[in-house]
Formats: C-alpha cells, sequence, structure tokens
C-alpha cells in the first residue's frame, strides 16, 4: 500500500503537468488570436487614416478648383461690365474719330486706339485729342482696379521723316509710343503706376496685312489691354 501512494502522486503530478501545458496552450492560442485581431484593427485604422488622407488631398483640390472658377467668373463679369462701359464711351467719342475699337483679347479686353488719333506719323508726340481721349479712357478705367498693360504697334514701311529720332526703327517707336501714353494714364489719368505697364511691338503683331495702304493705317496703332485677374503685366 505504501508503494501505491507514490505512484499515485506521481500521476497526480503528471496529470497536474499535462492540464498546465494544455492551459498554457489555449492561452497562447487565445494571446496569438487577440494579436492578430489587433494587427486587423490595426490595419484597418491605418488603412482608413490613408482614405481620409486621399479625401482631404480631394477636397482641397476641389476647394482650390471652385475659387479657381469663382475667380474666373468674377474676372469674367468684370470685364464684360468694363466692355458695357467703354462701348458707352466709345459712342460717346465718335465726334472725335472713328479710331477707337474695343475687342477681345487672350489676356483680357483690348482697347484698341488709331495711330491718327494720338500722334502725328513717325512721332511720339501725344495730340491734344489724344490727351482729350486717353483722360476720358482713364476716368473709365480707374474704378476697375484691373492691370493695364499698353501695347505700341506700327507697319513694315521703315521710317522716313524720324529716322534720325528712332535709328532702331519701328520698334523703338513702337516702344516709346506706348510708354508715352502709359506715362499719361499715370501722370494725368490718375491711374496707379503699379497698375500699368508698357510693351513695344513694332511691325511684328499686325492686324492686317501690310499689302495696301488701308492695312498698313490698320497696323499702326495702340492697344490698351485690360488685363484679366491673375494675367501677369509683363509678356
Amino acid at each position: 500500500m505504501k508503494q501505491c501512494i507514490p505512484a499515485l502522486v506521481v500521476a497526480g503530478l503528471l496529470l497536474s503537468a499535462c492540464v498546465n501545458q494544455e492551459t498554457r496552450e489555449d492561452v497562447r492560442r487565445e494571446i496569438d488570436s487577440q494579436d492578430l485581431v489587433i494587427r486587423e484593427l490595426q490595419k484597418k485604422n491605418e488603412d482608413l487614416i490613408a482614405r481620409a488622407g486621399v479625401l482631404e488631398t480631394k477636397k482641397r483640390t476641389l476647394e482650390a478648383q471652385n475659387e479657381a472658377l469663382l475667380s474666373k467668373v468674377a474676372s469674367a463679369d468684370a470685364v464684360r461690365g468694363v466692355a458695357r462701359q467703354l462701348s458707352k464711351l466709345e459712342q460717346e467719342l465718335s465726334n472725335l474719330d472713328s479710331g477707337l475699337v474695343t475687342k477681345a483679347h487672350s489676356e483680357g479686353l483690348a482697347i484698341e486706339v488709331h495711330e491718327t488719333l494720338l500722334f502725328a506719323p513717325g512721332k511720339a508726340t501725344l495730340r491734344e485729342a489724344g490727351r482729350k481721349l486717353l483722360t476720358q479712357l482713364a476716368a473709365k478705367l480707374g474704378p476697375t482696379g484691373g492691370n493695364l498693360r499698353v501695347e505700341g504697334h506700327t507697319d513694315s514701311q521703315p521710317i522716313r521723316v524720324t529716322r534720325g529720332q528712332y535709328p532702331m526703327g519701328n520698334l523703338q517707336l513702337s516702344g516709346i509710343r506706348a510708354l508715352e501714353v502709359a506715362h499719361f494714364l499715370v501722370s494725368a489719368g490718375g491711374l496707379s503706376p503699379t497698375r500699368v505697364s508698357y510693351a513695344g511691338y513694332g511691325k511684328h503683331r499686325p492686324v492686317a496685312a501690310n499689302d495696301t495702304p488701308l492695312n498698313m493705317a490698320k497696323n499702326r496703332r495702340v492697344e490698351i489691354v485690360l488685363l484679366a485677374a491673375g494675367v501677369s503685366k509683363g509678356r
């Protein structure tokens, strides 16, 4: 009987060890299962964060596009408003000459003024009629707040009468004429100098072929371009 007791103790210990081993394995499996759940939740959370980032980026892009669209609409409305004002001004100035034309421009709205309204042939000193015209134009352009670029243009014929004054030819003459108009709009017309720029293109941007006196006359002009919002004054 005494020999049976140790055997029972050993058996009990073995049974206890087996139970403990199974319990540890169950706990390990439970831990592994919980770890898997946690990793899956972390992955889902990371995916949600990534999707939220993508949606936020799309939101900012759409907001920027919307702002740009609203800006274009506002700019277009402003240009149309100025076009109506200038059309009325053109009618009011019809007694001076028919050389004032408003037209669409790739960068906004252009006011085309024929050479004869502003300058004598081959010269860059403003006529009195031109000063009067520019004063009235400045009064209309002032409230718009937009930037302006004054562009000088000529025909393809070389300068003859005043060749000594403009040795670089039509390109130089067109630039000085544009500067003269820009300076007058600022000094006498009251426009801010930060709004006004100028450029001379000579014969290089004609509106008609330089093949007849009438077409060449069309090319001798100054254009005052009312620039749409966001367009640089220089070009």
